[in-house]
């Protein structure tokens, strides 16, 4: 049945009365709903009715006893009929599943699963974990709803991988099935967070992000060019999270809405079963081993002694967000500097008065030792005047203009360079494609030579 592109959700409905157990009805949201009926009879029939709108009726008899066919009944009026026991039987356990959702008060519906899916494959490639569960979907819908609700759902193996650019980083990717618990966690808990978060935080957020935060900090260089500006970052952030400590902040916040005790309940569970997953316990690597070395021990999850979240997973990002909120109230609020920034773990600061911002780094640090067991990065305190240029999201603002940082040029460079080496052609789009996102982050600064010169590269690049 060929439906819309819209398609958000499958609903099946049964006709409960007596008369008619064997009938019911597909409601497709946005699209068309038809009724069918299911028969145990020697004979079913077999269409592509949606096919060729105005056409409905396009269908043939098949006797499935000896394959017959009737290519005469093609244009009779007949309903389409349900093929063979198997879809009866996979209809009938359809049925108990439905009769379950109407019993069973939890944030696991199929629908929010639906819901979940379908943000989990928006603009991701087609990986191996992806198709497989593709492959059987609904199956995999319904059976991980069973899981949920029976409280018998354990996350997956991880896959672990090195990256090396920017700089090296160890990521464990969850596995397909546990993204789409992630996005239901983000789906359930991003737009309560909105109102509680400051506005003056840019990661991961709807409408947010590191051009608005630029824009931002730019609007406050502009606003008080003589004043000054201190940048602190969190030493191994993601490494470095304490997860007891977490849950306690998501807790505060689940237990702090306005819902039924069964939707806290559900959230409470799963959000703990994510947050204490550590993944350094089932893991499998892929790529080249001599990339581990890369990574300093302060920077691996298999030397945290069981702190930190997992670099690559959609809840690593949001939670991160929800553990620092404390601290973006405490400098905007408590401490009192207004114009405030921050970015994952990069916040920066500005006002009049240097020595309020100098006692401010003991505060800060203090607050994070004991709030959250973090420490500020001791090489990466920066306290100047705003006129010198603000390091933040990989620009360097200052009141007249805007640069970009030496390092983020330096990396298209070197994707720039690749292309004068003899190499694939799905190796030349991906350089390619690389550094048309650099020059559309060379864009919001003041970068007109230099997009030009990567520009003429790109198009001729011997």
């Amino acid at each position: 049945m060929r439906t819309r592109s819209s398609v958000c959700a499958l609903r099946i409905i049964f006709n409960s009365s007596e008369d008619k157990r064997n009938e019911f009805a597909l409601y497709v949201r946005h699209g068309q709903s038809r009724t069918y009926h299911i028969s145990q009879s020697d004979n079913y029939w077999s269409s592509s009715t949606y096919q060729n709108p105005g056409n409905e009726n396009n269908a043939w008899n098949v006797n499935f006893n000896n394959g017959n066919s009737d290519a005469n009944d093609k244009t009779n009026g007949n309903y389409v009929r349900c093929v063979r026991e198997l879809l009866y039987r996979t209809l009938c356990f359809m049925r108990t599943i439905t009769d379950q959702m109407n019993t069973v008060e939890t944030i696991f519906t199929l629908e929010n699963l639906w819901l979940a899916y379908k943000s989990c494959i928006k603009r991701k490639k087609k990986t191996v974990n992806r198709l497989r569960f593709e492959l059987l979907r609904e199956r995999e819908l319904i059976s991980l709803r069973k899981e949920l609700t029976e409280r018998t759902y354990c996350i997956s193996r991880h896959i672990s991988f090195v990256v090396t650019d920017p700089k090296p980083r160890e990521i464990f990717a969850a596995d397909f099935r546990d993204r789409v618990i992630h996005h239901i966690i983000y789906n359930e808990l991003a737009p309560l967070c909105e109102s509680w978060f400051v506005p003056t935080s840019y990661a991961n957020r709807e409408g947010k992000g590191t051009h608005s935060g630029f824009k931002q900090v730019r609007a406050y260089a502009r606003e008080r060019p003589n004043d000054w500006y201190l940048k602190l970052d969190v030493e191994s952030f993601f490494r470095s999270i304490d997860r007891p400590i977490l849950f306690d902040v998501i807790a505060g916040l689940i237990n702090q809405q306005e819902k039924p005790e069964w939707w806290k309940g559900d959230m409470l569970w799963i959000c703990e079963q994510v947050i204490f997953c550590d993944p350094t316990l089932d893991y499998i690597y892929r790529g080249d081993t001599a990339l581990k070395a890369l990574i300093p021990k302060h920077k691996s999850l298999f030397y945290s002694g069981g702190t930190g979240l997992p670099i690559g997973n959609l809840t690593s990002q949001f939670f991160a967000n929800c553990y620092l909120d404390g601290l973006d109230k405490y400098i905007s609020q408590t401490l009192g500097f207004p114009r405030y920034a921050r970015y994952v773990d990069d916040f920066v600061f500005l006002d009049a008065d240097k020595e309020k911002l100098k006692s401010a780094v003991v505060q800060i640090e203090v607050w994070l030792k004991r709030e959250r067991k973090l420490n500020i990065h001791p090489r990466k305190i920066i306290l100047q005047r705003v006129r010198h240029g603000i390091d933040f999201v990989g620009y360097i603002i200052k009141p007249t203009h805007v640069l970009v940082r030496r390092a983020t040029v330096g990396r298209c460079k070197q994707r720039a360079e690749k292309l004068r080496l003899p190499c694939h052609e799905k190796t030349r789009e991906k350089l390619q494609a690389g550094i048309s996102s650099y020059l559309g982050h060379f864009s919001h600064a003041n970068s007109y030579r230099l997009r030009n010169k990567f520009k003429h590269f790109l198009k001729d690049p011997k």
